[in-house]
């Protein structure tokens, strides 16, 4: 999936697409992208439901460009702006409005899994503020853990190539303290 997003949305290929007024493009390439079972398919048909809407088109299509590539000292609005959008759709989740960034950025920007990474937080004595619905703050303690379990890694020389492996490791210890690593469900 971060080859396709990459491929398809990277930087040039985006602005290349935004320039054409092709929206629609971008709303396909991103249900594709959300083709994974990371995303609740509950979450995912929201999602879909949502794009389905033409004129949700292009205000998705900016807000997920400046998501991935608007400036660091604009984030929050980014991060914010994107939500706002996702929730005219009815698919504000927190996997939805956190997996681009997460793909895109090789794992750096975490992605939500709510329960897992709520479950992480408290066993490492974090204040996640979780709320349900996603929001800044949570974002910013999420990223916060990410980088206090790949620290915590790092202490114990296993070192982590990217958040996708710190993701990993987060998944995998909620699953082999729920007793159902390596079983199928």
């Amino acid at each position: 999936m971060a080859i396709e997003l990459k491929d398809k949305l990277g930087k040039d290929a985006f602005e290349k697409v935004l320039r054409d007024g092709n929206y629609a493009e971008v709303c396909k390439i991103a249900k594709s992208i959300l083709g994974t079972n990371l995303v609740f398919k509950i979450e995912r048909a929201k999602f879909d439901d949502g794009i389905k809407n033409v004129a949700k088109h292009e205000p998705f299509a900016n807000a997920l460009y400046g998501l991935l590539y608007g400036s660091d000292d604009t984030e929050e609005a980014h991060f914010t702006t994107f939500c706002d959008v996702l929730s005219e759709m009815d698919a504000n989740r927190w996997t939805i409005a956190t997996y681009f960034q997460f793909l895109a950025s090789d794992g750096k920007r975490m992605f939500m899994k709510p329960s897992a990474m709520r479950r992480m937080a408290d066993s490492l004595n974090i204040a996640l503020n979780y709320k349900a619905q996603p929001n800044w703050l949570t974002y910013v303690k999420l990223q916060e853990l990410a980088k206090r379990v790949d620290l915590e890694l790092r202490n114990r020389n296993l070192n982590p190539r990217s958040g996708i492996d710190v993701q990993g490791f987060i998944w995998t210890s909620i699953q082999i303290e729920e007793g159902k690593y390596g079983k199928s469900q």
